[in-house]
């Protein structure tokens, strides 16, 4: 069983919910989405940083691992991408405390444009956001691994077949951890 926290992110409807919840199985360990997360995005974002400073404090005393469905990248993309004040030097010291803890960073991103309008980012930021995700991985401390999940969506969404499971084991391949 892996000890490394994985925190999943990526533009709306590419899979995240989905393949946390596989890979959360698939390790043994639990789960998080932030159940306030559209709420905390419309109040600006900022609000759930002092939540994951907190939280690396927390992994590092017990030793505890979890895969979370978004977290701070989020904060560094969305900040950037609607010109809206964060606090980088938070961000930093998260970052660096995850990287400290070994947390590995999925991204997930689909070439295909998103099958289902979001009701909170238009369909029109969602390159920008793909573009500041990449800005992201090279600025990041963590190991940080990117998957087009366009092949499990296009199945799911054209043909009813569900890849999910074969994606959450590349997706572990790929971040190096093996259940």
């Amino acid at each position: 069983m892996s000890k490394n926290s994985v925190i999943v992110v990526g533009p709306d409807g590419v899979g995240k919910t989905t393949l946390v919840s596989i890979i959360s199985y698939k390790l043994g360990i639990p789960s998080f989405k932030c159940p306030s997360e559209k709420r905390i995005f419309r109040e600006g974002g900022r609000s759930s940083l002092a939540f994951d400073y907190t939280l690396t404090h927390f992994l590092e005393q017990t030793g505890y691992a979890f895969v979370s469905d978004r977290g701070y990248p989020c904060e560094w993309v969305y900040s950037s991408v609607f010109s809206r004040d964060t606090d980088m030097e938070l961000l930093r010291l998260i970052d660096t405390a995850h990287a400290d803890l070994g947390t590995r960073i999925l991204y997930l991103y689909s070439s295909l444009e998103p099958f289902e309008e979001d009701d909170i980012v238009p369909a029109s930021k969602y390159e920008d956001i793909k573009l500041t995700y990449d800005e992201f991985a090279n600025w990041t401390e963590c190991d940080i691994k990117a998957l087009d999940t366009a092949p499990m969506l296009h199945a799911y969404h054209a043909k009813g077949i569900d890849h999910s499971e074969g994606f959450a084991d590349t997706a572990l391949d790929l971040l190096g951890i093996q259940p």
